[in-house]
């Protein structure tokens, strides 16, 4: 089966296909430039282990320090947990679990494990 035909297999929407692609795509071309010149430009890796590593540590700053002027200068972090406790305080789950498919994808550089750790702390939950 093509590549194409698993996604669609799995109900998985395939935003190349889409009539507003260029902005589906926008965010990630944000990123993708912000990584390279604010971290990838400036470094000379000696190794993929410390590539790794130092993008880990970009990643971590992009999204807990660095404030974004599209996010009214905030950090993705707290845009996207002050809204997860709103809801959360609201038992509104079913906007919360929308709100976090949708942020999941933007909190780049982390696991989806991590991405569920660090909701669940916000909330007070536990695993």
């Amino acid at each position: 089966m093509e590549f194409t035909g698993v996604l669609k297999s799995n109900d998985i929407a395939i935003s190349m296909d889409g009539k507003r692609r260029w902005v589906d795509n926008v965010f990630v071309e944000r990123l993708w430039r912000s990584v390279k010149y604010e971290e990838v430009y400036v470094h000379a890796y000696d190794d993929i282990t410390t590539a790794k590593k130092s993008l880990g540590h970009y990643f971590e700053f992009y999204n807990t320090e660095r404030k974004h002027q599209s996010l009214a200068d905030q950090t993705p972090d707290r845009v996207y947990y002050e809204a997860v406790e709103r809801m959360a305080a609201q038992m509104n789950w079913k906007a919360l679990i929308a709100w976090s498919n949708y942020w999941g994808s933007l909190l780049y550089g982390l696991s989806f494990k991590d991405k569920k750790s660090r909701l669940f702390k916000r909330c007070g939950l536990a695993l």
